[in-house]
């Protein structure tokens, strides 16, 4: 669950408590650029994610389940997310806060957070 509230300003923004409560970080704090080739869901022998039903670019997509990581060793044979669903995109330049539209002077415009030009969360859109 996420929690929604409202400033006075009447803007809404969600907000991590949850995310803290269940120890699940909703930043990437790695400096740099949050696509595929970097996320721990990607499965390098067939260039393929094991989250995401569709054909994914290493170089160039991000989805909204991205997570820094080595790439799995092992395929996943069960059901996948649809492109969608997942919010699968592909980008030529980076992806992080500093290129994403909701970033606005080291503000989220999402998120009730302070965040830093880097990192990057699901919300990400170009």
């Amino acid at each position: 669950m996420i929690y929604w509230c409202k400033s006075e300003k009447k803007q809404s923004y969600l907000t991590n408590k949850t995310f803290e409560d269940w120890n699940i970080k909703i930043f990437e704090d790695k400096p740099g650029d949050h696509k595929c080739y970097a996320c721990s869901f990607r499965y390098e022998e067939d260039k393929s994610c094991n989250l995401v039903n569709t054909q994914i670019s290493f170089p160039k997509g991000t989805c909204a389940f991205f997570a820094f990581g080595k790439a799995s060793e092992i395929k996943s044979q069960g059901d996948k997310i649809a492109s969608d669903t997942a919010g699968y995109a592909v980008s030529d330049s980076e992806v992080n806060c500093g290129t994403c539209i909701h970033f606005k002077s080291k503000s989220c415009l999402v998120w009730e957070e302070i965040v830093g030009s880097k990192q990057c969360c699901m919300a990400w859109e170009k």
